[in-house]
């Protein structure tokens, strides 16, 4: 009996090697406009395989490492990955690339955190217009 435990540990040990080796595992860092890891960023992995995709999603840590494994018949070497990741106040930021051969995929994100002043063109915008007008109405009446 004690000689059987070993042989169906590494047995078992055995299955689950095999197992994992079907798997395909993406990850990577997602960073700041610093270049800062960023902890608890929403990632959302997309693969792209035979047609379909598939998409997974988790959190980073708080290195600002993520990782999420597909089953093969889902995503294995030469699919397309597409990463998004954001955190509210902070920004987002997108990374694409191909699994490896080996089944791996490591992508990194850097955020982008761009704000577009809309309002404050516009209100400049018609501003200008309005002064314009003024300028040429005043203008008028004194001539």
């Amino acid at each position: 009996m004690k000689k059987i435990i070993p042989i169906l540990a590494v047995f078992l040990f055995s299955i689950m090697g095999v197992y994992a080796a079907t798997d395909t595992l993406i990850s990577g860092i997602i960073y700041d406009m610093e270049n800062n890891p960023i902890n608890e960023a929403n990632v959302v992995v997309t693969c792209f395989h035979d047609g379909s995709s598939t998409e997974d999603e988790t959190y980073t840590l708080e290195n600002g490492r993520y990782s999420v494994i597909f089953p093969d018949e889902f995503c294995t070497g030469g699919d397309i990955v597409e990463i998004y990741a954001e955190k509210e106040g902070v920004g987002s930021g997108t990374a694409r690339g191909v699994v490896n051969p080996d089944k791996t995929a490591n992508l990194n994100v850097s955020f982008i955190n761009l704000q577009i002043p809309e309002f404050g063109l516009i209100g400049g915008a018609i501003a200008i217009l309005g002064s314009g007008i003024g300028f040429l109405t005043l203008r008028r009446k004194h001539n």
